[in-house]
């Protein structure tokens, strides 16, 4: 959970720094490191992993930094959804 909350901030970043590279590599991660854990996420709460997985299409469909930026307040708030399932 730590990469998806770094990632979500990243993208903060990189959209306020309108590098579109920066935040196209980010979108990249975020959906290799949510594949690795999805299926944890799922066994814990399957609707979790649905809303999730949906702000990964979300993030990976934005256009300009200002989706990226929209998309980075969703993601940060949901991990922190996801973390309070693993405690």
């Amino acid at each position: 959970m730590i990469r998806l909350d770094y990632y979500g901030r990243e993208l903060e970043i990189w959209a306020e720094a309108k590098d579109t590279n920066n935040l196209q590599t980010t979108a990249r991660e975020m959906r290799r490191e949510w594949g690795a854990l999805r299926s944890s996420v799922e066994a814990h709460n399957a609707a979790e992993a649905k809303r999730f997985g949906a702000l990964v299409v979300q993030v990976e469909s934005a256009k300009t930094p200002s989706d990226y930026a929209s998309a980075a307040t969703l993601v940060l708030s949901e991990v922190d959804k996801l973390e309070e399932l693993f405690r």
